[in-house]
């Protein structure tokens, strides 16, 4: 599953450790075992009289915590003692085999890794609106549980959240090999390939939807999608082609995981962070769009992305996480806002081809990070007080900074060798169309395009004016 880009002994010891652990907390929903004669959960909150028994209540977290494992009707209120409900609890209702129906209240926001697992009597749930994350085997093992509403207000489905339902059990619910539950999408079967279109209406998309499905080229994820759960594209070998769409606010740790053949990527504006192992060996990726609203890169988010060329942090990033870059050999230039008050110490280690730093703040601040660290062993300088000038989104006729004749923007400024300036031009779908230092006036094309960003630093604080750079838009 896993194919580890590391080069010595030790750091592959590390890292084997962090996935290790990451499958531990996979088996904790495989490995459920009965509690025959206990209550589920934890029995020390307030007590509520149910059908069959009680439940239990932490008034201070707000989490039904626990029940009685004879327990056959459930009617949890909004509020108990004063109380507002607004989760329902890890383990809370575990191998309550008894209990025939529930009633979650509006107001839950969450409900946690295995609430409800292995109640086999349970035949329908009803999610409540405003509840937006159904965590790791919440249902799992109810086996009987073959009808189930979810909102659109759930934007993050854990994985094995419905596995072993009578709902996934039953053929007929997977249309050509993908399992909906209302708007989210569950599942896709490993021998799922080609193009694949996902549905009108779909809000979510869970975790490890299309996990291994090496046969996929392209997927299309429509408008109303809100969030991307953890591995959800992951080992997805052969897709070259994802554009994420801008209602997407969400998109979980290890999300693209192994997408070897992904090339390009634009995050949406809203999303707030490039978590953990996002791109971890998504060997074939060349160029990110990262928007302005995130303000954290994760731990080894973009570890082995060997032909990633330009990093363009955003000026909202405040932390750059353990290894984050680690191994990214064709990065060539990174801009880091003075905002950033954490580098990991081996953010970029092993980006060989590292050869420009712009970073926004003082070299005392640089120092203070212990920003050397972070690139050292990469033979890159670093430029100080210096951030991107501008990030403009162009398109064909329109006047930026200059005219644009012809179809051909020219952008302004001076350019000469005492006065370099770094520029990446993206095209739409968010591949690098060029970039690199100019020292004179440079042009490049974006064929059949009919937008563009463009994206600048200079070493000297850079002034528009008199022309220096020209990118066609045909």
């Amino acid at each position: 599953m896993f194919s580890l880009y590391i080069k010595n002994h030790k750091e592959e010891e590390k890292i084997k450790k962090k996935i290790i652990c990451f499958l531990l907390v996979l088996c904790v929903a495989a490995a459920m075992l009965p509690m025959t004669g206990l209550a589920a959960g934890d029995t020390s909150g307030t007590a509520y009289a149910v059908e069959g028994g009680k439940i239990y209540f932490d008034s201070a977290a707000g989490t039904i915590t626990g029940a009685d494992d004879g327990i056959t009707s459930a009617n949890i209120p909004a509020k108990i003692d004063g109380a507002a409900v607004t989760s329902i609890g890890e383990r809370a209702f575990r191998n309550c085999t008894d209990l025939a129906s529930v009633v979650i209240p509006e107001g839950v926001v969450s409900i946690e890794m295995a609430a409800f697992s292995k109640c086999s009597g349970l035949t329908s749930v009803v999610v409540p609106e405003g509840v937006t994350r159904i965590e790791m085997a919440a249902f799992s093992g109810c086996t009987a549980l073959s009808s189930v509403m979810i909102p659109s207000s759930v934007t993050d489905i854990g994985d094995f959240a419905f596995s072993d339902t009578a709902y996934y059990n039953t053929p007929s619910n997977w249309e050509n090999g993908v399992l909906y539950m209302g708007p989210a999408l569950i599942k896709a079967e490993e021998s799922l390939s080609g193009e694949y279109s996902i549905k009108e209406g779909t809000t979510c998309i869970a975790t490890d939807a299309f996990d291994k499905c090496a046969g996929l080229t392209s997927v299309v994820i429509p408008d109303g999608v809100k969030g991307i759960g953890g591995l959800a594209f992951g080992n997805c070998t052969g897709l070259t082609s994802l554009e994420i769409p801008k209602s997407v606010t969400v998109i979980n740790d290890f999300a693209f995981f192994g997408c070897s053949g992904l090339t390009s990527m634009v995050i949406p504006e809203g999303v707030s962070s490039v978590g953990d192992w996002m791109f971890y060996d998504c060997s074939g990726l060349k160029a990110v769009i990262i928007p302005d609203s995130v303000t954290s890169i994760g731990e080894w988010a973009f570890l082995g992305c060997r032909c990633l060329e330009s990093a363009i942090i955003p000026k909202n990033v405040t932390s750059i996480g353990e290894e984050a870059f680690y191994g990214c050999t064709g990065l060539t230039y990174v801009t880091i806002p003075s905002g950033v008050s954490y580098i990991s110490e081996d953010a970029f280690k092993d980006c060989t081809g590292l050869s420009v730093v712009y970073f926004g703040g003082t070299k005392q601040q640089w120092e203070s990070l212990g920003g050397d660290d972070a690139i050292s062993g990469t033979g890159a300088r670093v430029i100080f007080n210096n951030y991107p000038e501008s990030s403009i989104d162009i398109a064909t006729g329109e006047t930026v900074f200059g005219s644009v004749l012809d179809n051909t923007l020219t952008v302004s400024g001076d350019v000469s060798a005492a006065s370099p300036v770094y520029a990446a031009l993206y095209g739409e779908n968010g591949r690098m169309i060029s970039c690199g230092i100019m020292t004179a006036p440079s042009s490049a094309g974006v064929s059949g395009a009919a937008s563009a960003k463009l994206i600048w630093v200079s070493a000297d604080g850079f002034t528009p004016k008199g022309e220096c750079m020209e990118f066609a838009l045909n």
